[in-house]
């Protein structure tokens, strides 16, 4: 009796749609009613095989899909934390490259300070002009 309800509202709904009208202009006349319901049967049967096996086609295609997105994800986050170890690295060697620049700076200044031989002094003019760069004049 459950599966007869069921069946029943499919065949009333098939009453306005394009199977049924084909199943009955197929010669109805010849066919007796029990031979005409195992064939609307047989129809049902097929679309119902159809549609599951388009619904498991789908289904994997979801499961692909959901795949795709995790490595997505996955590559994202592991994106992430290289951009963050770059930046720590690059936020190192700029503090590395201010700290040697800082102490270059002081070693020169020194070494500026403590010229008083003339010919440490014309070697230091000579590192300036090298450099492109002015000397600097020294307070005594």
């Amino acid at each position: 009796m459950g599966r007869i309800i069921p069946a029943l509202a499919l065949l009333a709904l098939l009453f306005s749609s394009s199977i049924l009208r084909n199943v009955f202009a197929n010669d109805s006349s010849s066919l007796s009613l029990e031979e005409q319901i195992l064939e609307i049967q047989q129809k049902l049967e097929e679309l119902f095989s159809s549609r599951n096996e388009r619904l498991k086609q789908i289904t994997a295609e979801n499961r692909l899909l959901r795949q795709t997105v995790d490595n997505l994800a996955w590559g994202a986050s592991l994106l992430e934390e290289s951009m963050k170890s770059v930046e720590l690295d690059h936020n190192m060697a700029e503090w590395n490259i201010t700290r040697v620049s800082g102490q270059f700076d002081n070693t020169m200044t020194h070494q500026q300070f403590c010229a008083s031989d003339n010919s440490l002094q014309d070697l230091l003019d000579e590192y300036y002009s090298a450099c492109g760069a002015p000397p600097p004049s020294i307070m005594m």
